[in-house]
């Protein structure tokens, strides 16, 4: 074979590397051909022993494409992209380096030709710079014919000359790794509906070396929620697939790594939640398990870039007595659904009641369906989880309150539930005042009260008889000039109801009346009367069934849910409607969404201080439909003068005037509310029980 002098080999390269048009950088400096290979790194495997990301249709080891930065003396000064690569062999531009000067070449991979449009200022800024993570497809790079993983690698101390070798690099994977097998015993009474993945970082950090904590406590992160299809009545294992950005966290508290149970997470960790449902006539509970990947199966809470965890589950029992990964849902009144997202309802609350049993089978014999909603095409209901005892409830892109009920074999309803579709998150935003910890807004409200623009039609709320979980409309918002218009609602068709709507039923005693004329303030609420006399008024025993069967009906003599006779109308009646008295936890009648509850003034001891005790400054108004006042001048949130319903007729009252909440606490045969205008302000003011009033939440 002839040879080649290698002196002339260099020159032909050369010769090459100079027929780019672009030889020159931005700044008048030249470039060179470098030829470069690069392989990637092989993962590390963690775990002894579907459809998150499908694996065949990634390529975790291939490169799409590639960028190169070069760097000299922490300096940007040259990059070049690949719009595709063969990592055997590779050239790329780079700037020959002064005589003693060395250059950092920085690689990454599957980032897309976007990532680097805009050169970053520095290498300590590109050391620093991230990857935006809005979604899971988003980890991913999408190809012609796969997904690719990003990855990154680095040269330091090179010299770029013309006379160099070839260098080589290695790629590391940005992305860890999870593969989650999980099987359950077919005669276990538990069907799995969802996976989701909790507490993914929202960002990618290019560089490929990270050795503290990361990301920093407290950054925002994400949970993807995948549905599956439940498990059959076999115990077929299934596997889904995760790619995660790093989120290293440590070591937790469980340092003896003897028992699995004990792994139970550190702030901030990646989890895992398989969430389903038991089953069977006594079933309908929501029950969620989480583990937590790492390292170990004990106590690490590392996730790391380029490792596969390999973790596994079966499920042959469930007990939340003894292992503290299983949690059973704790079920409410009122669910918090985002727009576009859904959420199960178990009807076995329909069950938890004083009116005892009312569904013998919670997987059969029922229905559910919409009552009311406040915009057409708000939510939609489906029972396709019936086998489960759960209802699933969808919302769409609007936001509003709409009521959702379960009925009988004989079309009764048996229970209803207040759906709340909105974007707010009580966790993320509240305030801490006189001890609780206040939602920044009215049950219901839409939008935050501002006293300046803000209608009562979003940011007035809902409206409860004290002791009642079900809740009435308020305002629209038109108008503070009696008649008061009632918020519009509409039926499951989207509707515009009335008071004869033939979606609604009504009892045939007790004389139900409308509120005022539908045809000057569209209230679709009717009143009727309890007592003693047969017929014409409703028995006080009855009041609690009558509340549940009739949503919207306004009961004039209403004491509470637990108040079921005459004598009851007292302190002791209606006591513990909504819990919370005398250190109980909330019941099953409060109107509040999970983890939050009427806030109580017996929170402390069994001495009444109100919970808006240190709201004594008074504020001026000017009558309107945006009224507002703050609690105090330094707070963020505003309390809306929204009105209330009047206790004897159910009426809208007082709108742009007043403003009313409820506590949980009795005063007699009234309960405690906070009650304001402009110029006054009464934090424990007494008021009839079966008075309309507005609910503010606190945390539990």
């Amino acid at each position: 074979m002839k040879k080649i002098p290698l002196f002339l080999a260099l020159m032909m390269l050369l010769m090459v590397s100079c027929t780019k048009d672009d030889s020159l950088t931005k700044d008048g400096r030249e470039t060179i051909k470098m030829s470069f290979s690069l392989r990637t790194a092989e993962p590390t495997v963690e775990g002894a022993s579907t459809r998150s990301t499908d694996t065949l249709s990634v390529d975790d080891s291939g490169v799409e494409n590639l960028w190169a930065l070069q760097f000299e003396n922490g300096v940007f000064i040259q990059k070049d992209y690949l719009m595709s690569v063969n990592l055997s062999s590779f050239m790329l531009d780079l700037v020959p380096n002064a005589s003693g000067q060395t250059s950092n070449i920085y690689f990454v991979a599957n980032v897309g030709a976007s990532a680097f449009a805009t050169a970053p200022a520095s290498e300590a800024a590109f050391q620093a710079q991230t990857g935006a993570i809005v979604s899971e497809a988003a980890c991913l790079l999408t190809g012609t014919t796969k997904k690719f993983v990003p990855m990154s690698g680095r040269l330091k101390n090179i010299e770029v000359k013309r006379e160099g070798n070839i260098c080589s690099s290695v790629l590391y994977r940005l992305l860890a790794r999870i593969d989650y097998t999980y099987s359950v015993d077919p005669t276990l009474s538990f069907v799995v509906k969802k996976v989701r993945l909790c507490n993914v970082s929202n960002a990618i950090q290019y560089d490929s070396v990270i050795t503290a904590k990361y990301p920093a406590d407290g950054a925002t992160t994400q949970t993807f929620t995948y549905e599956v299809a439940p498990n059959a009545t076999t115990a077929a294992p299934k596997t889904l697939t995760f790619y995660v950005p790093d989120n290293r966290r440590g070591e937790g508290a469980n340092t003896a790594k003897t028992d699995a149970k004990l792994k139970i997470g550190v702030t901030g960790a990646t989890y895992i939640e398989l969430v389903g449902y038991s089953t069977g006539i006594n079933g309908g509970d929501e029950i969620t398990y989480t583990l937590y990947p790492g390292a170990d199966a004990y106590n690490d809470y590392n996730i790391s870039r380029n490792t596969i965890y390999k973790m596994s589950t079966n499920i042959v029992g469930i007990s939340t007595l003894t292992d503290a990964r299983f949690k059973k849902a704790a079920t409410s009144n009122c669910y918090i659904v985002a727009p576009n997202a859904s959420v199960s309802i178990p009807v076995s609350r329909a069950n938890k009641s004083a009116l005892g049993t009312q569904l013998a089978d919670v997987t059969s014999g029922w229905s559910a369906s919409i009552y009311w909603q406040t915009a057409a095409g708000l939510i939609t209901v489906s029972d396709a989880d019936k086998s489960g005892g759960c209802f699933t409830v969808t919302a769409g892109a609007a936001t509003g309150n709409a009521v959702v009920v379960v009925k009988n074999a004989s079309s009764d309803i048996v229970w209803s539930w207040h759906i709340w579709v909105t974007g707010y998150n009580p966790t993320a935003e509240n305030e801490t005042n006189n001890g609780f910890v206040w939602m920044s807004r009215n049950l219901g409200a839409t939008a935050l009260a501002d006293g300046t623009a803000t209608t009562f039609a979003t940011c007035g709320g809902l409206m409860y008889q004290r002791g009642r979980k079900d809740p009435f409309v308020g305002t629209d918002g038109s108008t503070t000039v009696s008649p008061y218009k009632a918020l519009p609602i509409y039926d499951a068709s989207g509707t515009l109801m009335t008071n004869v709507s033939t979606s609604l039923t009504w009892p045939t005693d007790g004389t139900p009346t409308g509120t005022a004329s539908f045809a000057t303030t569209g209230d679709v609420v009717k009143m009727a009367i309890l007592g003693t006399t047969a017929g014409s008024q409703i028995p006080y025993a009855s009041q609690l069934s009558y509340s549940v069967k009739y949503p919207l009906l306004h009961l004039f003599g209403w004491a509470g849910s637990t108040a079921t006779s005459t004598p009851a109308q007292t302190i002791v009646g209606g006591m513990s409607s909504w819990g919370g008295e005398y250190g109980e936890g909330k019941s099953v009648y409060d109107p509040c969404p999970q983890g939050w509850r009427v806030p109580s003034g017996r929170k402390v001891s069994n001495t009444f201080v109100s919970p808006w005790s240190t709201w004594t400054t008074t504020q001026n108004f000017t009558a309107s439909t945006f009224a507002a006042l703050k609690w105090k001048t330094a707070n963020v949130y505003f309390y809306p003068a929204a009105g209330i319903r009047v206790y004897s007729s159910g009426a809208l009252y007082n709108v742009g005037t007043y403003g009313s909440c409820w506590g949980a606490s009795p005063n007699g045969a009234d309960g405690y509310n906070l009650g304001f205008s402009s110029g006054f302000v009464l934090p424990s003011n007494p008021n009839n029980r079966a008075g309309g009033c507005r609910v503010r939440c606190v945390q539990e």
